[in-house]
């Protein structure tokens, strides 16, 4: 991964949002790392990689407790949900009886 300083990548922004659609670019301040600009195709991957993982969390989760059928059904109705962007948003007092 390249590494720039903070002042290099205000003064060459353009040449270092070209390089990130490659791989990584870390910027240092004072001679720390400091910030990671990535591509954003790179940035869904990891978002898409913590979706998998919270739904690691929640199969560990149920596969613990199989005797509740209406809460697991519950659950993987509502992934399914978010899966198929299938969700409202849901205001209680706007709802009504």
């Amino acid at each position: 991964m390249k590494t720039v300083t903070a002042k290099e990548a205000h003064k060459k922004l353009g040449l270092v949002l070209d390089e990130a659609q490659h791989e990584p670019v870390s910027i240092s301040k004072n001679g720390r790392p400091y910030s990671v600009i990535v591509s954003a195709r790179w940035f869904e991957s990891i978002k898409g990689l913590e979706t998998l993982q919270a739904d690691a969390k929640w199969d560990h989760l149920f596969a613990k407790s199989k005797s509740d059928d209406a809460l697991a059904k519950m659950v993987e109705d509502v992934r399914l949900d978010i899966k198929n962007n299938d969700v409202l948003n849901h205001d209680p007092a706007t709802q009504s009886d």
